[in-house]
């Protein structure tokens, strides 16, 4: 039997954990073509040369019709193209197909690449087992609706394969028996039963696609602003076999939007009966849905607030206003939601003063929550351009380069900010979101010792300066403060050795436990 083998490289710093639920869906529609479908699938890089190593000698036993990547910009960009160029040099007859987020939008930039020589573009369950007939029966790749390629120096894009309706997305269903499920990750156990008191939270997607319009958004390029769904049924009896088969407590979902259909988001909730987290838009959030998402065991929502700034909320066409986030907030503070707020700094034309109400808006939400950064989690980023959308043509417009080399887009990183943009200091920027994390380390930590409890409590209201004079010499203050900070973390003072950097404040008791005694 002809076989086909899918590589997704996760990594921790790319924030992409969890199981492989792209290559999952593609792994079924080509088991139901009639394929032999094996899946790599790394979670982190502690030895690279092991695991690329490892996937040379997979490749040499299974000699599959074609190696797939599973590839979204950053970290995965670079580790895929790394492996990928090794493969090439010992396979070069094996054809090299990159799919997913980053080479949708970048088609032309990858194939530039020679190691690289088929690109699947958007969703890849019909053109995947097409392409593979194609290449198993030397057929012409021109037939093959969505897939770019090189043709000698020529590269071909074919037409854009229609993406599937909601009703044909029911056919699909990850394939859950090709990956080893006590792989330690999979089920973000730590973090479930340390700050949930649940055993497994497993991963699902079920819808595709989201009807807005962001203008910074991959969807405008990648689903062309279309919501598809899964049918209620299906992702019912999905999520039961993931109960019943594999143990699960909880799920996340991982749609761009749970709730854009009300009625069907809670029909499943109610009928899964299990915790579960999920993504909502601010102007969404009613009295009602709050009650409902109460009723339903709603662990954590995710909200795409992007901004403190009404001129920068329209700039990117976000549909939505400061006092529309602020309502919201207020709705689910009273009924204790606990919520993720995502926040975008950077965007080209965006001034201080624009970057300094979003953190104005954040000590504010945090005033709603009674600064409980256990039910509020503000997360603000840098913005990262990507290609497909009218934020990226006007990145270009202020000067941006996008990177000439894949390993390059590994710096592309919202969190990361390692790209430096001409139309603002990025390295302020960077300090700015990292003052943002690091400054609530302080909080909470409790210490036996009194003394110490003193010195955490008078550096935590250092550190505090900045929001307590309303930024009023915004971006200096914060920098200011920041640069203190980073210099007490090097020297080692207060944490010994180390200042644990945040990503989630509802962490630390335990790990400034860990990191004290």
């Amino acid at each position: 039997m002809d076989s086909v083998l899918l590589i997704k490289l996760d990594t921790q710093s790319s924030g992409t954990t969890g199981v492989p639920l792209g290559p999952l869906y593609l792994a079924d529609a080509l088991e139901k073509a009639g394929l032999n479908v094996k899946i790599l699938h790394s979670l982190e890089f502690k030895n690279v040369k092991t695991i690329f190593d490892s996937t040379i000698k997979t490749v040499e036993g299974t000699n599959p019709i074609f190696v797939g990547f599973s590839v979204m910009t950053g970290m995965q960009t670079e580790y895929s193209a790394k492996l990928s160029r090794m493969i090439k040099n010992n396979f070069p007859s094996i054809p090299i197909v990159w799919g997913g987020i980053h080479p949708t939008i970048a088609a032309e930039e990858c194939l530039k690449e020679n190691y690289i020589d088929i690109i699947v573009r958007s969703e890849g369950e019909k053109t995947i087992v097409e392409l593979a007939e194609a290449i198993k029966k030397r057929k012409y790749l021109s037939e093959v609706l969505g897939i770019s390629y090189r043709e000698g120096n020529e590269i071909i894009h074919n037409d854009n394969r229609p993406l599937m309706k909601s009703e044909e997305l029911d056919n699909y269903t990850p394939a859950w028996h090709l990956i080893n499920f006590e792989k330690k990750g999979y089920f973000n156990e730590g973090y479930a039963m340390n700050i949930y008191g649940l055993k497994r939270i497993g991963q699902y997607y079920s819808s595709r696609g989201c009807p807005y319009k962001c203008k910074f958004c991959f969807n405008v390029s990648q689903n062309t602003t279309r919501w598809r769904a899964h049918s209620a049924e299906k992702v019912i009896k999905d999520i039961e076999l993931l109960k019943q088969e594999y143990g699960i407590d909880g799920v996340m979902f991982y749609d761009d939007n749970f709730f854009i259909d009300n009625k069907r988001a809670f029909e499943i909730l109610q009928k899964i009966g299990i915790s579960y987290f999920a993504d909502i838009r601010s102007d969404m959030i009613t009295e009602e849905i709050a009650r409902l998402l109460r009723e339903t065991r709603c662990m954590r929502l995710h909200i795409g607030a992007e901004s403190g700034s009404d001129e920068t909320l329209e700039m990117i066409n976000k549909k939505c206003d400061v006092d529309t986030i602020i309502r919201s907030t207020e709705i689910l503070a009273r009924y204790k939601i606990p919520v993720n707020y995502s926040f975008v700094i950077g965007f080209p034309g965006e001034t201080w003063q624009m970057i300094k109400k979003t953190f104005l808006l954040i000590e504010k939400l945090a005033n709603i929550y009674n600064n409980d950064y256990i039910l509020f989690n503000p997360k603000p980023g840098i913005y990262v351009p990507y290609p497909g959308n009218p934020m990226w043509n006007k990145s270009i417009e202020y000067g941006f380069g996008p990177p000439t080399k894949m390993e390059y887009w590994s710096k592309l990183n919202r969190y990361e900010g390692q790209y430096d943009f001409p139309w603002i200091d990025t390295k302020m920027l960077r300090n700015i979101v990292n003052f943002n994390f690091n400054r609530k380390t302080y909080l909470k930590i409790k210490h036996r010792k009194l003394i110490l409890r003193i010195i955490y409590k008078l550096f935590y209201a250092f550190l505090t300066i900045p929001t307590a004079i309303k930024y009023i010499f915004f971006p200096f203050d914060v920098v200011f403060i920041y640069r203190i900070f980073d210099f007490v973390k090097k020297i080692g003072l207060l944490v010994n050795r180390k200042v644990i950097r945040l990503k989630e404040v509802d962490e630390f008791q335990e790990a400034v436990e860990e990191a004290i005694d």
